[in-house]
């Protein structure tokens, strides 16, 4: 269950990015207000989204499912496009995140646990995918390579991804900024190299070129980010109440922040003044 705290810097109010204008204090006595959009005509009509994008025209709405992105028109909620990054059904269960607009006529997604982002250009209506994670070298008997990552299929027929989540991401001047990590662990398979990361993307957005960013000793699961000009604030999602201070101007943390508050965050929130997070 997602709580709602603030804390000097930190709060967390999924609510509150529907009420805008809204003083903090009073949001609890707004009632927000729902649109129904029926998906039953693509892949998976149980599909949900973890994020949008508002272009003032059009919402930009991830299927997180279906590995994908629905385009829905704001002057009366009708779907006017469904873009799958993937052509095959058979790749469902992408696991894709919130859209982010680089300002350029793309949108960046993230793929949660397949170790890939992806590029959509809204008017060629394309797809381009960069992997974040390294080559893995040797080869393994349990997993099969996906091109980015690691998976292996179970005697069921379903699909399992190795430990790669990366969660949300931000656009701060050319680059894009992604929170994840990585860990290869190969037990069985002594001829295959182990890799171990927690840190940032760095994506260049003309080029796709990927810089990773270690961060301190003991951060377990980096998830949500958000920016403040050219200050991104962390979150770990995994160690009990860390969320880091990030400056883009030199690519290095600059604090660690441990408070009691909010336990375990998640995504954060920034308006400003407050730094919002989910635990």
């Amino acid at each position: 269950m997602n709580c709602l705290r603030r804390i000097i810097t930190v709060t967390v109010v999924l609510a509150v990015l529907l009420f805008a204008s809204t003083p903090l204090q009073n949001v609890y006595a707004q009632t927000p207000t729902y649109v129904n959009i029926n998906i039953s005509g693509t892949r998976d009509g149980t599909d949900y989204s973890e994020g949008a994008y508002d272009d003032g025209t059009y919402y930009w709405i991830s299927l997180f499912k279906q590995g994908g992105i629905l385009k829905v028109r704001k002057s009366d909620n009708a779907i006017a496009g469904t873009f799958q990054a993937y052509a095959s059904a058979s790749v469902d269960s992408r696991d894709f995140y919130t859209p982010v607009d680089d300002g350029n006529g793309n949108l960046w997604i993230v793929e949660r646990d397949s170790g890939r982002v992806w590029k959509y250009n809204k008017a060629g209506n394309t797809w381009n995918s960069y992997c974040l994670t390294p080559t893995v070298t040797g080869t393994t008997r349990d997993y099969n390579n996906n091109g980015c990552n690691f998976y292996r299929v179970d005697a069921s027929g379903n699909t399992y991804d190795y430990n790669t989540p990366s969660y949300y991401s931000v656009v701060v001047g050319n680059y894009l900024y992604i929170a994840g990590k990585y860990q290869y662990t190969f037990e069985n398979d002594p001829s295959v190299t182990d890799a171990e990361f927690a840190g940032l993307y760095k994506v260049t957005l003309a080029d796709g070129l990927i810089t990773r960013i270690s961060f301190p000793a003991g951060t377990n699961a980096p998830s949500g980010i958000t920016k403040d000009g050219t200050i991104l604030w962390v979150s770990d999602r995994v160690t009990a109440g860390k969320i880091y201070k990030f400056d883009t101007s030199s690519d290095t943390v600059t604090q660690t922040i441990t408070t009691s508050s909010v336990t375990y965050p998640f995504s954060l929130f920034d308006d400003g003044t407050f730094l919002y997070a989910t635990s």
